[in-house]
């Protein structure tokens, strides 16, 4: 590596934020730089306007492995992205405003099941929620939420090799009510 990638601010803001979220130690990423084509796909999204992605993911041997796009391999394994805001060449200055970054879940399915079943339908399906709407915008949000949580179940389970099959719609009322009813 020459004198110049060495003293790069802008890759050490994308090797702190690789190290500190996905937990590697820094002797990984000094592998990771000192092969010429990583270190080639990483300074074209740093200098290129064009490339508007980089996906840095830990390989199935806990190696790190930059990548100019979302990849099968990423999405199966530990990732991190960054995303240009615009199409320029990253300045040392601007790398927090210029560019949009997260970690990909090696579950993404899961997480998502999770967010529908814990954030969005208890949110949406609240009736206090949308005491101002029209009986008829609330009943259809309720069934659109049903189906939404119907769909990320049964494809759960395709995913996992199983058939899963979701409740009719209404059934979590009947549920709640037998609920009560054991407490008494």
């Amino acid at each position: 590596m020459d004198e110049s990638h060495a003293e790069d601010r802008r890759l050490d803001y994308i090797q702190d934020y690789v190290l500190r979220t996905l937990q590697v130690k820094h002797e990984l990423w000094k592998k990771c730089v000192s092969c010429e084509e990583n270190l080639r796909i990483l300074q074209d999204f740093l200098d290129s306007p064009g490339q508007g992605s980089l996906v840095v993911s830990v390989t199935a041997a806990g190696l790190l492995q930059p990548a100019a796009g979302f990849t099968f391999q990423s999405t199966r394994t530990k990732a991190v992205y960054f995303l240009k805001t615009r199409s320029t060449a990253l300045s040392p200055g601007g790398m927090r405003e210029d560019l949009v970054s997260g970690d990909l879940s090696y579950a993404p399915l899961d997480h998502l099941s999770a967010l529908v079943d814990e954030v969005v339908a208890p949110l949406l399906c609240n009736s206090r929620n949308h005491t101002e709407w029209p009986q008829v915008v609330s009943q259809d949000v309720r069934h659109l939420i049903h189906s939404l949580k119907s769909h990320v179940f049964v494809v759960s389970g395709q995913v996992q090799g199983k058939t899963l099959l979701s409740l009719p719609f209404g059934l979590e009322g009947a549920e709640k009510a037998s609920l009560e009813t054991d407490k008494r």
